[in-house]
């Protein structure tokens, strides 16, 4: 996995560096749509982040979102592009997802722009500090958090932690920025 991210680290900033092979605008066309759940291969990563988005490389999926992206960590695990929250697939409405480590356990967070879209449908907690709103994901114990900087986010784990241990950790993302 290192040396993987090593490539895509290195192949980054030849890219930045001006020494890519392919033309400029090659590298300054939009990407293309995501794929449909069926046009995607039937063995997709057994991860959760992989389950709900596209895995590729940080330049790429930033490429394809239009808002600057909260890192949740400095060495992500995997990044994906994300479908919009609840709208039809539009490049605007799109997101960003990273699983990272955090004292040994796995976390997912998933970002994407707030676009009039409020989870109305599921149960308002009380707030993290410095953040709109957050409510429960009942399904697997997550957490979605909506902020001040026009965003919305879900942290999950991909695993098992408590809810104490999910709010925890979004307290503490809170406090690096993460609604700001």
């Amino acid at each position: 996995m290192r040396a993987r991210f090593g490539v895509v680290i290195l192949l980054s900033l030849l890219t930045a560096a001006g020494c890519s092979s392919a033309p400029k605008s090659a590298l300054q066309t939009k990407p293309a749509a995501i794929p449909s759940a069926s046009a995607l291969p039937t063995t997709l990563p057994e991860t959760l982040l992989g389950k709900r988005g596209v895995i590729m490389n940080y330049e790429a999926a930033t490429r394809a979102i239009n808002f600057r992206p909260f890192l949740p960590s400095k060495r992500p695990r995997e990044i994906a592009l994300l479908h919009p929250f609840r709208s039809d697939d539009e490049a605007a409405r799109r997101g960003i997802g990273f699983s990272y480590d955090r004292r040994g356990t796995i976390f997912v967070l998933r970002q994407w722009p707030l676009a009039g879209e409020e989870p109305t449908a599921y149960r308002a907690v009380p707030p993290i500090r410095g953040c709109v709103g957050t409510y429960r994901i009942p399904t697997t114990n997550g957490l979605i958090v909506t902020g001040n900087n026009g965003r919305i986010f879900t942290l999950e784990t991909d695993g098992v932690a408590s809810a104490r241990e999910l709010r925890s950790e979004a307290t503490r993302l809170a406090a690096r920025g993460l609604c700001r």
